[in-house]
């Protein structure tokens, strides 16, 4: 998903589902609009589920869980199916998706 697609999501509704794949974890989490930068953007992550690729935890927290700066080169989607297609190679327990579903 391009960030002027999030914008506008976030236009039409206060919170947003997303999936996001960063360097150390991917996470599926509630994404509130922050900030505009120069043509990235700053989000709030509410509720979240992460799996950290280190240990292939999985943490679950339904309160703030930080801001992320997301940019055109971050991988972003609102589909489940498409997050499964960005992490292929990485081994993610199925309990992730399935606790991401359920948020």
């Amino acid at each position: 998903m391009r960030i002027d697609t999030l914008r506008r999501a976030l236009d039409r509704h206060a919170r947003v589902k997303v999936f996001v794949v960063l360097d150390d974890s991917c996470l599926c989490g509630y994404a509130a609009r922050n900030t505009d930068t120069k043509g990235d953007l700053v989000v709030t992550i509410g509720a979240s589920v992460r799996c950290v690729y280190a240990t292939m935890t999985v943490e679950e927290s339904r309160f703030h869980t930080g801001s992320l700066l997301l940019s055109n080169a971050t991988k972003v989607t609102r589909r489940v199916q498409t997050h499964r297609r960005h992490l292929v190679g990485r081994d993610v327990p199925e309990q992730y998706f399935v606790r991401a579903m359920a948020l």
